[in-house]
């Protein structure tokens, strides 16, 4: 074999070389892709999973709510404004947390108050009403222009709004809340509830309004 040949023979040893390394660097390079996509879904899913946050509604206000359903299809509304307000129930509830725990966990607690007293005056209008309640809320808005509609409505609209809750955590973008946090929130709102639950009699009305009376 002359030089020229052997030259020859060498470059294209290099050749198949270069060309084995591309590939292999390719094939690494595309499964470093996938991985990436993987993880990328293995977030997104981990995201949504932690965006749920379940609310264990106790029976006695879970018939409450059927019954309300039911009330309201039959053109039967909640007589408004409402005594006592949301506001009302909320202020009875620090005072009665107080009591019961003390300063345990205060902050976080009422950063969730402060949060359902928002929440409640931000989207009754436009979540928590039935089809059918739309003319009434229109009235009571233009009636008191200078109250929130936790100052006009009353435990029956609040718990829907317990009821809405996790759709509407979910639904916040941009903010993608911690396993620790969704705990948090989850406690004190069930704290809430079993606190509606226990005074439901105080703050629940037993006759609804037909829509016909003045």
């Amino acid at each position: 074999m002359n030089s020229l040949e052997k030259k020859n023979k060498t470059v294209d040893k290099t050749a198949e070389t270069a060309a084995a390394a591309a590939k292999k660097k390719a094939s690494v390079l595309e499964k470093g892709k996938k991985r990436k996509r993987e993880i990328s879904v293995k977030k997104t899913d981990d995201i949504v999973k932690k965006s749920k946050i379940i609310i264990d509604l106790p029976d006695a206000l879970r018939t409450f709510m059927i019954h309300d359903c039911n009330n309201i299809k039959s053109r039967m509304f909640v007589p408004l404004p409402r005594k006592p307000t949301v506001s009302d129930i909320i202020s009875d509830y620090r005072v009665w947390r107080c009591e019961k725990l003390g300063n345990k966990d205060s902050c976080n607690a009422e950063e969730i108050i402060i949060g359902v007293h928002f929440y409640f005056n931000r989207c009754l209008g436009t979540r928590l009403l039935y089809q059918l309640e739309r003319h009434q809320y229109k009235e009571m808005r233009e009636k008191f222009k200078h109250l929130d509609n936790s100052q006009i409505y009353g435990a029956e609209h609040l718990l829907r709004l317990f009821v809405a809750f996790p759709k509407l955590v979910s639904s916040i973008k941009d903010i993608t809340l911690s396993q620790e946090t969704l705990n948090v929130l989850k406690e004190h709102l069930n704290d809430l509830l079993f606190f509606l639950n226990e005074h439901r009699d105080k703050y629940f009305i037993n006759e609804y309004q037909n829509v016909s009376d003045p």
